[in-house]
C-alpha cells in the first residue's frame, strides 16, 4: 500500500501447515520476510518494495531452535562504501542486495541465545534465553567480509528463576537500552508475567536501573 492507502501489490506465498512467519522489514529497497520451516530452517525472501518482483530467497539452516523474531536491517561502512544487512534471529549475516550469508555466528559470539536484536549504531546488543545481555561490533572490511568485534559483556542478571526466563524483548531508546524479561513455566505457551525490566548503558552495558513491576507473577 502506498501512503494514500492504495494497494500497490499483493503476493500469496506457500503456506506449509506448522511454519511461522514475521512481518517483513525494509532494507535498502527492498522488503524481506521470514518464514521459519520447522526442522528444515529459516527460509528469508526479499521482493522489491515497489513491484513486489522477488529479487533473492535464502535458506538458513537449522542452527537454534528459534522463534519468530525479525531479521534486524542494519547499515555499515569501511568510510569508502555502505553496506545493508541482516542480522537474523539465529546468528546470521545476510546482505540485502543478494542474500549471500556473510557469517553464521554472530549470535554464538554475542549471547548463544536465539532472539532478535537491537541495533545501536553499528552495535548488536543481543537479549538471550540464558538470562543475560551482550552485544557485539560488526566491522565492515568489504563488502564480503564483516568482522565481529566484542562490544561489552554480559555483566547483569535477571534476578529470578533460570530456567523459566526468557530475555525476549529489548529496545534502543537515547542511550539506553530497555531489556524485559518474561517468565514462562515448562509446558506452558503463554508468558505467566513480567519478571524484570533492565536498563542497561548502551556504550558499555552497565547496569543502570533494575524494575521489578508489581504484575510480576514468577517468584
Amino acid at each position: 500500500y502506498d501512503l494514500d492507502g492504495n494497494r500497490r501489490w499483493i503476493l500469496l506465498e506457500d503456506a506449509v501447515p506448522g511454519n511461522l512467519c514475521t512481518s517483513p522489514v525494509l532494507c535498502g529497497d527492498i522488503l524481506v520476510a521470514r518464514w521459519n520451516r520447522r526442522n528444515v530452517g529459516d527460509l528469508h525472501i526479499a521482493r522489491d518494495k515497489l513491484t513486489g518482483k522477488e529479487r533473492w530467497r535464502t535458506l538458513l539452516q537449522l542452527i537454534f531452535n528459534c522463534g519468530t523474531g525479525n531479521a534486524v536491517p542494519m547499515r555499515l561502512s569501511n568510510g569508502r562504501e555502505f553496506l545493508d544487512v541482516l542480522a537474523t534471529e539465529n546468528g546470521c549475516l545476510l546482505r540485502c542486495e543478494d542474500g549471500a550469508v556473510l557469517r553464521d555466528d554472530i549470535g554464538l559470539q554475542a549471547s548463544g541465545g536465539c532472539t532478535a536484536a537491537t541495533v545501536v549504531d553499528d552495535i548488536l546488543v543481543f537479549p538471550d534465553e540464558h538470562i543475560k545481555m551482550a552485544a557485539v561490533r560488526l566491522v565492515m572490511i568489504d563488502r564480503d567480509t564483516v568482522a565481529v568485534r566484542p562490544a561489552w559483556k554480559p555483566t547483569w542478571w535477571s534476578g529470578g528463576h533460570s530456567h523459566f526466563n526468557t530475555g525476549a524483548f529489548s529496545v534502543h531508546h537515547n542511550g539506553l537500552v530497555y531489556a524485559a524479561t518474561i517468565c514462562m513455566e515448562h509446558g506452558l505457551t503463554h508468558p505467566i508475567g513480567w519478571q524484570v525490566l533492565n536498563v542497561v548503558d548502551a556504550s558499555n552495558g552497565a547496569l543502570v536501573r533494575r524494575i521489578k513491576p508489581a504484575m510480576d507473577s514468577c517468584g
